[in-house]
């Protein structure tokens, strides 16, 4: 009579190995992340102007840039000059367009971040730029 094969240490380690993965799989498909489909308009005043005339011209030239360190592209809607009482560059006001919404605390969440009036923000492009948050409003 043949003898039955028990089962050894590496099988049941496969086995758990195996059942890790779909567990893994099924939660994934279950609770992905859900794109955002709303959008926010968010201005940046860069305050210096040095620096506004310096990046004035690649700043409007730029059609996407980076808003602090977050990985993702946003669409530059405009740049605003702001000129003082002598008709000189003063400031430049940077309008962003991006993936974003209210919560339900009145919270602003932009590109995946949480942003406040006033923060300080740093536009990367091809050029960089310091400022603070000025203006959010809703895009749809």
């Amino acid at each position: 009579m043949p003898k039955l094969n028990k089962l050894s240490i590496i099988d049941v380690s496969t086995l758990i190995v195996i059942a890790l993965f779909l567990t893994i799989g099924v939660v994934y498909y279950n609770y992905r992340p859900v794109p955002i489909s709303t959008r926010l308009i968010v201005t940046v005043h860069i305050g210096d102007p040095i620096i506004s005339k310096a990046i004035l011209a690649q700043a409007q030239a730029d059609k996407q840039v980076f808003l602090d360190s977050v990985d993702q592209q946003l669409d530059v809607q405009g740049v605003k000059e702001v000129l003082d009482t002598t008709g000189q560059l003063s400031a430049l006001d940077i309008i962003l367009k991006g993936p974003g919404y209210i919560d339900v605390n009145g919270n602003y969440i932009f590109n995946g971040q949480r942003v406040l009036i006033n923060q300080k923000a740093e536009i990367h492009g091809n050029y960089f730029a310091a400022g603070a948050i000025t203006k959010v409003e809703n895009a749809n």
